[in-house]
């Protein structure tokens, strides 16, 4: 179920819902209900505004025993002053209550939705080989999942924390400073308020690369909290800026010393425009190694390739290839760089030139 916005013109059609709603429980009058049917048909918004209040009060009678909705009915009832026993109010209601006890109920009702929005829904969101989807999180930022990607989620009214479990992602990021988002990649942590960027997990390495905005990313010290390792405030550190790109070892053991040794991460400029081509359906390339180009082509092929040596992974390629083409990725491959193809039957290795011999 998508949740519906409570702004003022939503939040005002769901009251206008709530009251006809409340007023249908009653019997009335064939002239009364005139004024509902042409209520309903003055705009068609206004039927789907009943039916999704009556959905989502729906939901909230089969969740009702729920510690999070309890809490958010005591919430709502107190805000609207209304804790008294409603059945037995509404038989005194004047028009005017009416009115209140509909935005009571819209209350509720947004409330409700919010609720399950924010701790039953997508948990986990991940993609199929050869498939990317795209998708907007409860806070308004949007997540764009390269192939063969899984990411879950963890949201609550204190924080925003995501995982990303293997594969690639783009983050755009609604602010909200008092729930910074977090994203848990590889034994690192990347924090961010309100930016861009992505994070890949890919032949033991993460990649970040910032495109606009500021991320912090962190790894584990040796007391157990994390520890910033792109901070402008430590002199030595690599501080990561638009327009580049931060790849660090994944799973590293937390040092003994207070810095992370300079052989294990590494800051470069980065082209948003190649760095994000697998969104457009491109893998794009520059003087990268073979084993890192081959796992991004494996997402889009149901016959992944294989690197047969270690002096074929270390060959540094570029170049750009369209997702899912696995036999041009290899021609051009063999044609331009010291590598050869192996193939049995349907599988292909990929092989240095001296292993081919």
């Amino acid at each position: 179920m998508m949740m519906t916005s409570c702004d003022d013109s939503a939040t005002q059609r769901l009251e206008d819902a709530a009251r006809w709603h409340l007023w249908l429980t009653e019997v009335h009058s064939p002239e009364e209900r005139a004024d509902f049917e042409e209520w309903l048909s003055a705009d068609p918004r206004n039927e789907a505004a009943l039916t999704e209040l009556r959905a989502s009060l729906d939901i909230v009678d089969s969740l009702s025993g729920t510690p999070e909705l309890v809490r958010l009915r005591g919430e709502a009832l107190r805000a609207a002053g209304l804790s008294h026993d409603l059945r037995r109010a509404r038989a005194f209601l004047t028009s005017r209550l009416v009115g209140r006890l509909a935005a009571m109920a819209a209350a509720i009702a947004c409330l409700a939705i919010a609720a399950i929005w924010w701790t039953v829904s997508v948990p986990q969101v991940q993609t199929a080989v050869a498939e990317r989807r795209t998708v907007s999180l409860p806070d308004g930022s949007r997540l764009s999942l390269d192939a063969d990607t899984r990411v879950t989620t963890d949201y609550s009214r204190e924080r925003r924390q995501l995982t990303l479990w293997k594969g690639r992602a783009k983050f755009e990021v609604a602010k909200d400073a008092l729930r910074p988002f977090t994203v848990a990649v590889g034994g690192r942590m990347v924090v961010a308020l309100g930016t861009s960027f992505s994070v890949e997990l890919i032949d033991g390495e993460v990649h970040v690369a910032l495109y606009d905005g500021r991320v912090d990313v962190m790894r584990a010290g040796s007391s157990g909290q994390w520890v910033s390792i792109t901070s402008p405030s430590r002199p030595g550190e690599p501080v990561l800026t638009p327009g580049h790109e931060l790849v660090l070892s994944a799973n590293a053991p937390p040092p003994a010393a207070s810095s992370v040794p300079r052989d294990v991460m590494k800051v470069s400029a980065v082209s948003a425009e190649r760095s994000l081509s697998w969104e457009s359906g491109d893998l794009s390339f520059a003087d990268e190694p073979l084993s890192v180009a081959v796992a991004r082509v494996n997402r889009y092929t149901s016959r992944p390739l294989r690197v047969g040596d270690a002096k074929a992974a270390g060959v540094r390629i570029s170049g750009v290839f369209h997702e899912g083409d696995v036999e041009a990725f290899v021609s051009g491959v063999t044609g331009v760089f010291p590598i050869t193809a192996r193939r049995d039957g349907q599988d292909i290795e990929l092989v240095s030139a001296q292993a081919a011999r």
